[in-house]
């Protein structure tokens, strides 16, 4: 016999507030614990209880839109701020991501930024796990050691207790002759072969004269290259290796030619492509990267995703 309203009213009073089981309440019932189960349900269809959701932070019609509109494989969008705290907030969404997604035997290769330096700080309490990270670029020259690609896989491995790999070389190199002789060096060419077979890209987006670019200030770019990039109207860049102008080509320019890393179609044939990026200054970067399919996950700001959205 199925209990009276008063009956259900007392067994969710029971479950919600005094936060007991539903074996407890079934002994104290004296039925099953399926049959407590179905009277909750019950209890949810009369309305006796109403659940409600606070979506405060959280845009999951948003990241459901992205996803449809744009063919990815999934959407994390945070709120959106100015500066650091925004960095911090789409670092934090990426690690979540990451420990979500990773599987022992997985090869990630890891780009270089600001905001992907920030992902080990919010995995700090991680499982040993049996996987690799290897960097997909050398190191930039006059920026924070702590922005490589080199020291955020070393610091990846350091907290998932696994292998790591370093690539002792610098990202751009001025000229091609140059280039060969380091990708004949023996370390140089076995760490970018593991990273030419990595399972996942986790990478930031690039926009070379935005007014906080880490790009524009390393000083690895000559003049003469800051200029190539102006003239090609280059507004967004993966890598040092993918560049891609304000109409959405991507540009042939000769500094992919002597970024020491994983190519444009080597980085392309990467599985499982996430990138991290935000803010007033990204907007076009990220748009560009993810209307060419650049990218299978974004990890991203509201503001942002509304920019994109807007765009298409």
């Amino acid at each position: 016999m199925e209990p009276e309203r008063s009956e259900l009213v007392r067994i969710v009073h029971m479950y919600y507030e005094e936060n007991q089981t539903q074996r407890r309440i079934a002994e104290y019932l004296g039925c099953s614990r399926m049959a407590v189960s179905r009277y909750l349900r019950k209890a949810l269809e009369a309305g006796i209880v109403r659940i409600e959701i606070n979506y405060d932070g959280v845009f999951l019609d948003l990241e459901r839109e992205m996803r449809e509109k744009f063919d990815l494989q999934d959407v994390l969008i945070v709120p959106h701020e100015s500066g650091p705290p925004l960095k911090k907030r789409l670092a934090q969404a990426a690690a979540g991501f990451l420990l979500r997604r990773i599987r022992p035997g997985n090869v990630v290769g890891v780009g270089w930024g600001s905001t992907l330096a920030l992902i080990p700080d919010f995995l700090a309490h991680t499982a040993a796990m049996d996987v690799v990270f290897v960097p997909l670029l050398g190191g930039y020259g006059q920026v924070s050691i702590r922005m490589h690609a080199n020291q955020i896989a070393s610091r990846l491995g350091e907290l998932f207790r696994c292998k790591s790999y370093i690539l002792n070389a610098p990202a751009l190199v001025g000229n091609i002759a140059l280039k060969g002789s380091l990708m004949n060096d023996p370390e140089i060419k076995s760490t970018l072969d593991v990273a030419r077979g990595a399972d996942i890209a986790l990478v930031g987006v690039g926009s070379p004269f935005a007014e906080e670019s880490t790009l524009s200030d390393s000083g690895y770019y000559s003049s003469d290259d800051l200029e190539k990039l102006k003239a090609a109207k280059v507004e967004c860049n993966l890598l040092s290796t993918i560049y891609i102008d304000k109409d959405g080509r991507e540009c042939g320019l000769d500094m992919a030619d002597r970024n020491i890393g994983v190519t444009s179609e080597e980085y392309k044939r990467i599985p499982l492509k996430i990138a991290v990026a935000g803010g007033h200054g990204k907007l076009f970067a990220v748009c560009s990267v993810i209307k060419h399919g650049l990218v299978d996950v974004i990890v991203t700001d509201d503001m942002t995703a509304e920019f994109c959205l807007g765009m298409s």
